[in-house]
């Protein structure tokens, strides 16, 4: 999508995605999950755009 120009009211914008995702592979805290994947969200964001970690 990163080719893609997007128009909203004759504004043209381009979006980028970072994804971060973590396997839940055992009973885990709610707050714990989340800060798991808030961790793989920032080494997305650091690695450049639109790129996923796991």
């Amino acid at each position: 999508m990163v080719d893609y120009n997007f128009k909203y009211k004759e504004i043209e914008f381009k979006v980028s995605i970072s994804i971060g995702v973590y396997e839940i592979s055992e009973k885990i805290k709610f707050r714990d999950i989340l800060t798991k994947v808030d961790e793989k969200l920032y080494c997305a964001k650091v690695n450049g755009k639109n790129k996923i970690c796991y």
